[in-house]
C-alpha cells in the first residue's frame, strides 16, 4: 500500500487520546528507574532537543544522604545517623553527578545546549529558584551510535527513548554490541512505539486498509507504522525476543526493557570476548569521533558540605518558629528557609538531627517522610496582638474561604491548612507564596519539572495508562 492510499483512508481511524501523553508515560518510567536504582551518571542516547536532560538538571532539594557520617559523633536524641540517612532515603530524589547526551542533529542539539546551560544565578548555587547542593556535569555531543566515545564507557546508565526505531539497517546492528559491548553501563533502559497497539488506531470491524499512517518504508511487512522515519515497529513479542538476545548474548539480565549488567569477571570476560569476536574495535578506528558542543559545570552553593553545629542549628530553628509566631513548623517549611538550609550546608540529617538533639525544641515524627514531621517549640506562648491586627487576619482567613469555594478545595488547600489558624499566622509566609515553601508544593514542583517537559515531537497521547502503546512499561495488551 503506497503511503497516498494510506491517506485515503484516514477517515476510517478512530481518534485516539493517551493520558498521560506517552513522551510524559516514558519519561516517567524513566525517572522511576533512576531513583530506584540510585543512579549518578545518566547518558541519553539520541536526546533530541533535550527534554529529558533538561528534566535531569534540576537539583535535588538537600545533599545526597549516603554521604558519610562516620565521623560525627554518636547522636543523643532519639534518632541515630542511620535512622536519619533511611527516613531521608525514602523520598527517593535522584542526586546526579553527570548528565551526558548526543545526538546526530546539530539543529536539536542547539535547543539541549539551550536547556541545559547554567542560568545566571540570583543568589549562589541556585537554578530556576532552587538551591543547587551538589555539582553536575553535562555534556553534549554531535555524532551517532556509531562512532566511538570513550566517556561514556562504564558509565552508570544509559537511556534510549524512542530511538531504535529510527536507525537505519547498517546502523541497528550497532546498537546492542556499542551500547552493551563496548560502553556496557550498569544499567539501560530502551523504549520504542508498540505495534502491538496500534490495532487500536481503528475499529474491530474495520476494513484492512483503514489505519492511516506510513508504510513500512523497507517493505518486508504490509505494517503501516505511525512515523514517516520508524524503519521497523516490533510488537510485543518481538521486542522481547530482541531484549532476551541482547541481554543473553552480552551478560545483562533483562526485566521489561530495563537491562541490568551481570557483574564479575567472568562476565566481564565475556562481554570483551565478545567485542574481540566482533571486531568492533576495527569498525570504529575509522569511523570520524562525535563533536563535542556542550561542557557545562552547575556549579554547588558555596556553603554546600559547611555545617553549623547541632546546638546552634537548633537555636536557629527556634528562632524561626518564634519569629513566626506559632508552636510548631514542618521540616517542610523551616527546610526551604533559605538561611535555615545553608546553615546545614544543604544536609536534611543536619537539619533533622539538631531537632532531636536540641533542649529548646521537639521533633514529631508523623509519617514516613522527614519533610511531613515537625518542630515544635514547647515554650510557645501567643503574644498579645492588636484588634486591628486580628480583624484584617480574620478578613483574609474569610476571602480565602471565599475563594476556596468559588475555585475548588484542591487549589486552595494550602492557604487554609489548619495549622495557619495557630498563633500568628499573618507573620509566617503563607503557602503558594514562595517565600519559605517555595510555591508550598515543592515536591511536586520538583516532580513537574523533573518528570515533564514539552515534547511537541510526541504529540500522540492514551487512555489506558502506562506505556500501552510503547514498550517499555506496563501491560502491553
Amino acid at each position: 500500500m503506497s503511503n497516498g492510499e494510506v491517506e485515503e483512508t484516514q477517515a476510517n481511524e478512530l481518534t485516539v487520546t493517551f493520558v498521560p501523553h506517552l513522551y510524559e508515560q516514558r519519561r516517567a518510567w524513566v525517572l522511576d528507574m533512576l531513583r530506584r536504582e540510585e543512579v549518578t551518571a545518566v547518558l541519553d542516547v539520541g536526546c533530541g532537543e533535550g527534554e529529558t536532560i533538561a528534566c535531569l538538571c534540576n537539583p535535588a532539594p538537600w545533599l545526597s544522604p549516603h554521604a558519610s557520617v562516620s565521623s560525627m559523633p554518636p547522636l543523643a536524641g532519639t534518632l541515630s545517623w542511620e535512622d536519619i540517612k533511611s527516613s531521608i532515603l525514602s523520598d527517593d530524589f535522584l542526586h546526579l553527578e553527570k548528565v551526558f547526551a548526543f545526538d546526530i542533529s546539530s539543529q536539536a542539539l542547539k535547543d539541549a545546549v539551550r536547556m541545559t546551560i547554567p542560568q545566571p544565578q540570583s543568589e549562589a548555587g541556585q537554578w530556576h529558584g532552587y538551591t543547587r547542593w551538589e555539582p553536575l556535569h553535562v555534556k553534549l555531543w554531535e555524532g551517532g551510535l556509531e562512532s566511538y566515545n570513550p566517556d561514556f564507557v562504564n558509565i552508570d546508565c544509559i537511556i534510549s527513548t524512542e530511538v531504535i526505531e529510527h536507525l537505519p539497517e547498517d546502523i541497528l546492528p550497532e546498537f546492542a554490541p556499542m551500547l552493551l559491548g563496548v560502553y556496557h553501563p550498569r544499567l539501560l533502559l530502551i523504549t520504542t512505539p508498540s505495534y502491538t497497539f496500534n490495532a487500536r488506531f481503528t475499529a474491530p470491524d474495520a476494513p484492512s486498509g483503514a489505519r492511516k499512517g506510513y508504510a513500512d518504508p523497507t517493505g518486508r511487512t504490509a505494517r503501516i507504522f505511525r512515523h514517516d522515519d520508524h524503519k521497523f515497529e516490533w510488537t510485543v513479542e518481538e521486542f522481547t525476543t530482541w531484549c532476551q538476545g541482547a541481554a543473553e548474548e552480552w551478560g545483562y539480565d533483562v526485566e521489561v526493557a530495563a537491562f541490568k549488567r551481570k557483574e564479575g569477571e567472568t562476565w566481564t570476560a565475556t562481554r570483551r570476548s565478545r567485542t574481540e569476536a566482533m571486531d568492533i574495535w576495527a569498525r570504529i578506528a575509522v569511523r570520524p569521533q562525535q563533536k563535542l558542543v556542550a561542557d557545562h559545570l552547575h556549579e554547588a552553593h558555596e556553603a554546600a558540605g559547611r555545617t553549623g553545629t547541632l546546638q546552634q542549628i537548633g537555636q536557629r530553628l527556634k528562632s524561626k518558629i518564634e519569629e513566626w509566631d506559632v508552636p510548631s513548623a514542618t521540616v517542610h517549611e523551616l527546610w526551604f528557609e533559605q538561611a535555615l538550609s545553608v546553615a546545614c550546608g544543604g544536609c536534611l540529617n543536619i537539619l533533622l538531627a539538631a531537632a532531636d538533639v536540641c533542649e529548646d525544641v521537639r521533633l514529631q515524627r508523623i509519617g514516613d517522610k522527614p519533610l511531613d514531621w515537625t518542630i515544635e517549640w514547647p515554650g510557645y506562648v501567643e503574644k498579645a496582638r492588636p484588634p486591628e491586627e486580628q480583624e484584617q487576619d480574620n478578613e483574609k482567613a474569610r476571602e480565602s474561604w471565599s475563594k476556596m469555594f468559588s475555585t475548588g478545595w484542591g487549589e486552595m488547600w494550602d492557604r487554609t491548612d489548619e495549622q495557619t489558624t495557630q498563633g500568628d499566622w499573618s507573620k509566617r509566609p503563607a503557602a503558594g507564596t514562595g517565600e519559605h515553601l517555595k510555591g508550598g508544593t515543592f515536591d511536586s514542583a520538583w516532580s513537574v519539572n523533573q518528570a515533564w517537559g514539552s515534547d511537541e515531537a510526541n504529540t500522540d497521547t492514551a487512555l489506558g495508562g502506562w506505556g500501552q502503546n510503547t514498550l517499555a512499561v506496563g501491560d502491553w495488551s
